[in-house]
């Protein structure tokens, strides 16, 4: 038995060492390179595997630590109906701020042997299904310090707004709004380059592509109640100049990003 198992071992060997000197790489899990990326997604690592001329896979983690990239003054002009009294908005601080953390799996599909150019089909698990989160001061307006809501009214009286109902600040006097996704998104697109290339130590891929998000993807508030309000573009009187309604009535998330692979063997 372990003459056998010598014998086909070193048939193995010799019939590999003859096909790499044939120029012949199978490119069958015999290579593994690491990468860095940046995208929408974040920034990330990742690793990648041939599985023949025509496949490879990838997995990585990416995130982005949590960023403002919306902190103004935002002017409402519109009365509230508060339980308890009518509120009048001029000016209300807004906050919006953005927090990504998610893992993936991708396979890509080259249509010639020595192509760049692919198909990728896939899945990116979010970790963080809360990745857009967005903050309204309702304590006093921001421009002439006008008193909106006491102390003792925070998180106690609600209002009704547009198609809004029954909605109420947190304990602090904020009124929340939250962007959710799925935690498992499936994942579509194509792109340029490979992960791992037999005959190069580097190698650089483009990533163009959808995540899908279905019907988790939604626009939430919150009511006295602590359950969700779901958002509409008519929620914000169309402020929004119907972006919300646009982008649920999509329910899905472009993808960009560029990674840069070294082939460690």
């Amino acid at each position: 038995m372990k003459k056998l198992t010598f014998i086909l071992a070193a048939a193995m060997t010799l019939f590999s060492q003859a096909a790499f000197a044939q120029g012949d790489d199978p490119m069958l899990f015999n290579h593994l390179a690491i990468g860095a990326s940046a995208g929408f997604d974040g920034v990330g690592g990742n690793i990648a595997l041939p599985i023949g001329n025509h496949f490879g896979i990838r997995a990585g983690y990416s995130t982005l630590p949590k960023t403002a990239f919306v902190d103004q003054n935002f002017e409402v002009n519109d009365v509230v109906t508060l339980n308890t009294r009518e509120l009048q908005l001029e000016t209300v601080a807004v906050h919006a701020d953005a927090s990504i953390s998610s893992g993936n799996v991708l396979l890509d599909l080259y249509p010639g042997k020595r192509s760049g150019f692919h198909f990728t089909v896939g899945g990116y698990y979010a970790f963080n299904t809360q990745p857009i989160n967005v903050t309204g001061d309702m304590r006093q307006d921001p421009v002439t310090g006008k008193q909106y809501l006491a102390p003792e009214e925070y998180g106690h009286v609600f209002a009704n707004y547009n198609d809004l109902k029954r909605v109420t600040t947190d304990m602090d006097g904020f009124v929340h709004a939250d962007l959710n996704v799925g935690s498992f998104m499936p994942y579509v697109g194509l792109g340029f380059g490979r992960g791992v290339k037999a005959d190069k130590r580097v190698s650089i891929l483009l990533d163009l592509g959808v995540l899908y998000a279905g019907d988790s993807f939604s626009v939430n508030t919150y009511d006295i109640d602590e359950q969700p309000v779901y958002m509409t573009s008519a929620s914000v009187s169309n402020k929004d100049d119907g972006l919300i309604d646009d982008l649920m009535g999509v329910g899905v998330i472009p993808m960009l990003k560029l990674s840069i692979f070294v082939k460690l063997f």
